[in-house]
């Protein structure tokens, strides 16, 4: 991975001239800048920061701390007061004014820190309705009375008489009202009556015309028996005629041929006497001649027929020859021209796809020298070089942390680690060394305690962490009311703990654990014994108080923008690192007495270099900003850790450690590639200088 050079930096605003300090509260100059005077960023009175925090005041406090005595004094102070914060407004730097067609926008620069809970907070908050007075009844105006007052007497019955008002209107309504109901009746019975005549007149007529169906039918029947009868009589009548006529001739020609011999004609025309002298010479002399010419002149046609057949067959072939050697000839030339014109278009497809993939290369490249540059100005810029790996937290390059604290990431966490670089060694062309690494790897008690030495060695130093489900804490409530992530290291499980443990290694997965797991096999490393690696971690999280605080269970949360964000993958500067050709890395030690300078040289790789065992930590999420983390250092200096645990189980790693090293990276990061991949094709990654 070749790093990017960085492009310079220009300033945006134009240089200008510093204005000299300026005395207290002079009056604005003509060549000064007004909006300058009126900006609420130099307005003294406006405080700056987050309005919960505390302003910290040096000299404020020494003025507050002097001794005041009088009046005078007093004044004195306050004068001085003002006039240290309109220098210290005058001197503090601005916002640079906005390039033209743009504006400054404000925004948040401080470390905003959000609680998270499952549960919303609750407030109390009080309320009453407005107290509204009823309004008072208005007054009734009585106007003042005008004229004379005069009474009279007016008994019940005197203006109005009901009883005789009410009688015509009582006549009215109940004569309408029988008047009404006697014509409903009377329309009620008239339609009664109409539906008896009409269903009496249908009756009447359903039965006449059944009769005159009977009748018609009777006729007809009657008609077809007559005709029937008419016509059995006629052919009865005609075959008594003819058999009558039969009988009358048999009996006459028998009373006329009674005196006859039986078969005399046949006798006489087997003797030849009717023998017609015409037929005999037709059958005996022109009908063969007849045949013998007919079948000569057959046979001869059947030859002309079949000479010209052949003739014309042969020039047929000929001249089906010739069209198809033509035809093969213009078909070869067509067929030509279509292969030039499919492999010209071919070509042009395939010049256009160049172009088009070329052109998607240059974006995508453009896109992610922007975003490499944009993480090393946001998220690069903060880190913090630090000495020795394994003193530090190690962590998932996904860094599925609570905390959001600075981390060293590896693919896979301290157990992706182990299982890629011991999968890596069992492909190694050394048969020796590949046969006892996979001899290892088979052999899950000395796997599983060569993992456990690197982990003692490991959290001896430093932490590590593991991601594991965010349901985690529902499930553990399960087993207790009071048992979460945050209780676990305090809680008494007692015999619960066998179970406790077995659900937490059952929850530990991210999206690279998985891939890992998924490929287990095609890596030669058992899915099972993966499990126990991880069983072996939660196991001394319980077992040992002091790992408590050094082994972390980190809720996976989902990342967003995956195949967006990319992978900031931080190493040394090579150019800034050497190769000595003298140093055990290469078997070579210098002689005693030698004076000879070792000779140095750009390193091609880490391994081969020397680096120093520190490590840059940052913290990988910046607002709408987020990476992932691998550090290359890290990984260089587990796997030496690494090589020191198996140098006893496996023969020939002593003494060899960096030809291993140096064999193995490759195939360790074609298996990180491997399982990034799976998660996400062509992953962007980073190529980023830690230090």
């Amino acid at each position: 991975m070749k790093a990017v050079p960085a492009e310079t930096f220009g300033f945006a605003a134009k240089p200008k001239v510093v204005n000299p300090r300026s005395k207290y509260r002079e009056p604005v100059q003509e060549d000064e800048d007004p909006e300058r005077v009126q900006n609420l960023m130099f307005e003294k009175r406006v405080v700056r920061g987050n309005t919960y925090a505390r302003i910290i005041t040096s000299k404020d406090n020494e003025i507050k701390n002097a001794t005041k005595s009088g009046k005078s004094f007093k004044k004195t102070i306050q004068i001085q007061k003002e006039q240290i914060d309109y220098q210290r407004d005058q001197y503090e730097p601005g916002t640079p004014k906005p390039v033209a067609g743009r504006q400054n926008i404000e925004v948040q620069t401080d470390e905003f820190v959000e609680q998270l809970t499952d549960k919303p907070p609750e407030y109390e908050k009080d309320t009453q309705t407005e107290v509204f007075i009823d309004r008072p009844n208005p007054r009734l105006f009585m106007p003042k009375k005008t004229g004379i007052d005069q009474e009279t007497q007016i008994w019940d019955g005197d203006l109005f008489d009901f009883d005789y008002e009410v009688e015509p209107i009582l006549q009215v309504l109940l004569g309408k009202t029988l008047e009404q109901s006697r014509m409903e009746v009377l329309e009620e019975e008239e339609l009664r009556v109409m539906k008896e005549q009409q269903k009496r007149f249908e009756q009447l007529r359903n039965a006449e015309l059944a009769e005159m169906q009977r009748l018609e039918a009777k006729e007809k029947r009657l008609y077809e028996e007559s005709e029937r009868r008419k016509l059995q009589y006629k052919k009865q009548k005609e075959q008594n005629v003819l058999s009558h006529k039969k009988l009358i001739s048999r009996n006459i020609a028998k009373q006329y041929l009674s005196k006859l011999r039986g078969n005399v004609v046949n006798m006489l025309e087997d003797q030849g006497v009717f023998r017609n002298p015409l037929q005999m010479s037709l059958y005996d002399q022109f009908l063969p001649w007849l045949y013998q010419n007919v079948q000569q002149e057959l046979i001869q046609q059947h030859n002309i027929e079949t000479e010209l057949e052949n003739l014309c067959v042969e020039l047929i072939e000929e001249n089906k020859a010739l069209h198809k050697q033509g035809y093969d000839v213009e078909m070869e030339k067509r067929e030509q021209i279509r292969q030039d014109k499919r492999q010209r278009q071919k070509e042009l497809e395939e010049k256009r796809e160049r172009k088009r993939l070329e052109k998607l290369r240059k974006i995508e490249m453009e896109r992610r020298a922007k975003l490499r540059d944009e993480v090393a100005a946001r998220i690069l810029s903060k880190a913090e070089v630090k000495d020795n790996v394994l003193q530090n937290h190690i962590s998932d390059i996904d860094n599925n942390q609570q905390e959001n604290r600075p981390f060293v990431g590896l693919v896979g966490g301290l157990v992706g680690e182990f299982v890629l670089f011991m999968a890596s060694l069992a492909q190694s062309q050394d048969e020796d060394l590949a046969s006892g690494a996979r001899e290892l790897i088979n052999n899950q008690e000395a796997i599983l305690n060569s993992f456990k030495e690197l982990l003692t060695s490991v959290l001896s130093e430093g932490s590590i962490d593991l991601p594991i489900n965010s349901q985690i804490d529902a499930l553990l409530a399960q087993k207790g009311e009071d048992l979460s992530l945050a209780t676990l290291a305090t809680a008494q499980l007692g015999d619960a703990q066998d179970d406790v443990i077995d659900l937490i290694v059952s929850n530990v997965s991210s999206q690279i654990l998985n891939a890992i797991r998924e490929h287990s096999n095609e890596f030669g490393f058992p899915q099972e014994t993966i499990d126990q690696l991880i069983y072996l971690i939660v196991q001394s999280y319980f077992s040992e108080e002091s790992l408590q605080a050094k082994i972390k269970f980190s809720p996976v949360k989902p990342v967003k923008g995956f195949s967006q964000a990319g992978i900031a993958y931080l190493r040394p500067d090579l150019e800034s690192l050497t190769i000595n050709t003298r140093s055990p890395k290469f078997g070579q030690e210098p002689e005693i007495g030698e004076d000879e300078e070792p000779i140095k040289v750009v390193p091609e790789n880490l391994v081969e270099s020397e680096f120093s065992n520190k490590v840059s930590l940052l913290n990988p999420k910046d607002e709408d900003l987020e990476v992932l983390v691998q550090h290359a250092v890290a990984e260089q200096v587990v796997r030496e850790d690494i090589l020191r645990v198996i140098a006893g189980s496996i023969k020939g790693v002593d003494g060899h450690e960096y030809p291993i090293l140096y064999e193995a990276l490759s195939k360790t990061q074609e298996y990180q590639r491997k399982v990034l991949d799976s998660i996400h094709n062509d992953f962007p990654v980073l190529d980023m200088k830690s230090y």
